[in-house]
């Protein structure tokens, strides 16, 4: 069985009758006051709950049921007739139920508040890192882009170091080859200069 029928099998009981019942629900239906109201609940408390705000509701529902108890000794109980469909538990309980599933509204309320101002503030946040990433990122991308260019032009400049290198080797060789073809005609023509014609 649920927790409202439970509470309507305690109310039903003449021994258990004045029992106070509080439910801890989420509340999550529109109907779960309607049932709450139905079963006699005293009171409602939301989960998650906290022990100190559980207590302070068990204080009120215990201190409400001494008044109305009082109040049933001396003649001033409930005489207000309800429709046969319902058994309410009278105009006090009623009221207790409602004023309570107002403050669990309430309760709600605030911590939905809470939780869009804190994911305001985390967008917000996530807004910045992201900016700052992408800042990050270009960043990063001119730096590389330079780095690139650099590399690029320092191997642009290796390839023509090479490459004057290579024209060196070439032209060492040639002028060898030139050298060593000239160096008879040279021997030759000294010797000829020195024998009188």
């Amino acid at each position: 069985m649920n927790g409202y029928e439970l509470c309507g099998r305690i109310k039903e009981m003449h021994a258990s009758s004045d029992v106070s019942v509080v439910l801890v629900t989420t509340l999550s239906d529109p109907h779960d006051v309607i049932r709450g109201l139905e079963c006699r609940a005293d009171n409602f408390i939301l989960k998650p709950y906290d022990a100190d705000r559980l207590l302070r509701r068990i204080q009120f529902v215990l201190v409400n049921s001494q008044m109305r108890r009082a109040n049933n000794r001396h003649g001033l109980g409930n005489r207000v007739q309800r429709p046969e469909t319902l058994h309410y538990g009278g105009p006090t309980a009623d009221l207790n139920l409602l004023l309570s599933t107002y403050e669990a509204a309430m309760q709600r309320n605030a911590e939905l508040s809470s939780t869009r101002d804190t994911l305001r503030l985390t967008n917000l946040e996530l807004q910045r890192l992201t900016r700052e990433l992408e800042d990050r990122v270009l960043l990063r991308t001119s730096e590389l882009e330079l780095s690139n260019e650099a590399l690029r032009q320092a191997q642009q400049a290796l390839i023509q170091q090479e490459r004057l290198r290579a024209l060196g080797q070439m032209a060492s060789g040639i002028a060898h080859r030139l050298n060593n073809a000239i160096s008879p005609i040279r021997s030759y023509r000294i010797v000829l200069e020195r024998e009188p014609p």
